[in-house]
């Protein structure tokens, strides 16, 4: 047997040793050896060590030509990242419309990342024609996939209806499934759903409840709704020193209306 092709065989396959784990630069030689013979999923695999300075010197140009070397050979992955590429200006002049050939190829095969990038562009207008229908379309593929990004972003067109006609229902359900997953706008716009009764019953304990798990992540909206809650009794008793406490978190996360909030309080000699 060929020591090198059994030894970037395992790395391939995800199979990757502690030393290789914990030291990128011993696996870098090895996506050489194999992309150096045609592998794809080693030249997508070298590339991304270039592009992030993993193992080696981060050179945009050479993560790039990987890239494209395994996105000529069908690899999504690194249709992917090559899509990425050229929308970012990463590594190589920005270009949407080579963005989308590059995303399109991917998402035809399923690859859900790329369903989300091709969404995108067609939500914004870049290389495309804006066409707000395809893009809710695409994002349902990935949702499906449970790619958190792409359930926030449908989510979000159930709710405002773009591309859709508006059901806060079917947004309630997909902010739910994104939050599971641990998004946190997604867990705070569930919680306004439930604050206001919009496609789910109407709880505010379960809105203090979902805005509580975004304060944990300093997000400002859930925070000061927090604040607005304790002093108004929505969703949970009156308090106003808990109040106090929210709205000065708020202050320091530069939330718009957390000065006001505790002006109200003094006013109340709190």
């Amino acid at each position: 047997a060929d020591p090198a092709r059994a030894a970037y065989s395992w790395l391939l396959h995800g199979v990757w040793m502690r030393r290789v784990r914990n030291d990128p630069t011993q696996a870098v030689p090895l996506y050489h050896k194999a992309a150096e013979r045609g592998n794809a999923q080693a030249q997508h695999n070298l590339g991304y060590c270039y592009a992030n300075g993993l193992g080696v010197e981060e050179n945009l140009d050479a993560a790039v030509m990987w890239y494209r070397k395994a996105a000529s050979q069908g690899l999504a992955g690194a249709q992917h990242n090559l899509g990425l590429s050229y929308l970012s200006g990463h590594g190589i002049p920005t270009d949407y419309e080579e963005a989308v050939t590059w995303y399109r190829r991917a998402a035809e095969q399923g690859h859900s990342a790329s369903q989300v990038g091709l969404g995108r562009c067609y939500e914004n207008g870049w290389g495309v024609q804006r066409d707000h229908a395809m893009a809710a379309k695409l994002y349902q593929a990935a949702a499906e996939q449970d790619d958190t990004i792409a359930q926030y972003n449908l989510a979000s067109a159930w709710y405002h209806g773009r591309g859709v006609e508006r059901d806060f229902e079917k947004a309630a359900y997909w902010y739910g499934r994104a939050s599971d997953r641990g998004d946190i706008d997604a867990t705070y716009n569930l919680g306004c759903l439930y604050f206001h009764g919009r496609g789910v019953p109407p709880d505010r304990s379960h809105a203090v409840a979902l805005w509580h798990r975004t304060a944990e992540h300093d997000n400002q909206y859930g925070v000061l709704n927090l604040g607005l809650c304790y002093e108004h009794g929505w969703g949970v008793d009156v308090d106003l020193e808990k109040a106090r406490e929210w709205f000065l978190h708020a202050a320091d996360l530069n939330a718009e209306g957390a000065a006001e909030g505790l002006a109200r309080l003094a006013d109340r000699n709190v």
